[in-house]
This record gives structure tokens, C-alpha cells and sequence, in this order.
């Protein structure tokens, strides 16, 4: 599980409030795009102090996640500035993207491919991931490729036009 730690040079700062979401600008309300979490921790109490270990029933899907920390309103309630976002990434696991179709040898009017299933509630970003044959040609996937959504399915051309690059 992701331990997010962060520093402050003030000690007398015992609250700290955190969130965490796969939107990198945190929006909510009308402008939400995505679920933006949000966790009060005790400083003093946290293991190490001033850190939060996301917990273990948190579902955390493969994606880039984005977290930011600022200390609790206190005092005089004026709010107090975020830190600027930080990121960790949870990777593809295998299993979540399945070879869902395959056409091994190319024929006169189609060439080979497989067809990858996001088996995920989530959309996956697989820009960059790579495919081989039993040639061991490698395939790579545009990093420009849209991400996958869930159920969704990409069709990978493999006809060794342009080797080292996938057609999407």
C-alpha cells in the first residue's frame, strides 16, 4: 500500500488533511471528473509522523493517483494552500488485460492481430506497453493511445509493416 509522507518545519501543526485522486487538479462538484478523497490525519500519532499509508480496503485501480497535503484550518479559519500535487502510479497487474482474440498468421485479406480486453471497472492507460510474436518481434503501443475503458476492447495489428510499432 502507497505511504505518502511529506514535511513542515513547523512542529506546532498536529493536523494535517490529505487528498487523493486520479485528478490531478482535484476538482469537485459540477466540475468533478473523478472521486477526490479526503483523509485527516493526526501527525503525532501517523507511523512515520506526517504520513498516511493508503489503507488496505481503499480500491486502488490501476492508474496515475495524484495526492496533496495541507495542514488543518486552525486558528484564525483561514484556509492555508495546498502543496503542489504529487503522484504514484499502480501499474497494470496481470489479469487485468486479457488477450481476448487472436489471429496468429496473417491471410491475403487480413493480417494478424490480437485483441486486448480491459477486464477492469476502470480505464487503463496501455500507451507504451509492448506485444511480441512468435518470431520475437516486438510491438509497441502509442504512447498517444487513448486509454482503454472498462470492458473495452483495442484491436492490435501485427502485420510487421512498421516493426516495433503497433497499428491500433
Amino acid at each position: 500500500r502507497p505511504a505518502l509522507r511529506w514535511e513542515d518545519s513547523d512542529v506546532g501543526v498536529f493536523y494535517y488533511e490529505v487528498q487523493l485522486s486520479t485528478d490531478p487538479q482535484f476538482r469537485s462538484g459540477a466540475d468533478a471528473v473523478a472521486p477526490v478523497f479526503f483523509n485527516l490525519v493526526h501527525a503525532a500519532e501517523a507511523a512515520p509522523p506526517r504520513s498516511w499509508t493508503v489503507p488496505a480496503g481503499f480500491p486502488l485501480a490501476p492508474s496515475r493517483y495524484y495526492w496533496r497535503v495541507r495542514p488543518r484550518v486552525q486558528g484564525d479559519g483561514a484556509p492555508v494552500e495546498w502543496t503542489p500535487a504529487a503522484s504514484f502510479t499502480v501499474p497494470v497487474s496481470p489479469g487485468h488485460v486479457v488477450i481476448n482474440e487472436v489471429q496468429p498468421l496473417a491471410g491475403d485479406a487480413q493480417p494478424a492481430f490480437a485483441e486486448l480486453l480491459n477486464r477492469t471497472t476502470v480505464p487503463l492507460t496501455l500507451g507504451g506497453a509492448t506485444l511480441s510474436d512468435e518470431v520475437g518481434h516486438t510491438y509497441s503501443l502509442p504512447n498517444a493511445l487513448q486509454p482503454l475503458p472498462p470492458n473495452g476492447l483495442v484491436l492490435v495489428l501485427l502485420d510487421g509493416a512498421e516493426i516495433g510499432r503497433a497499428h491500433v
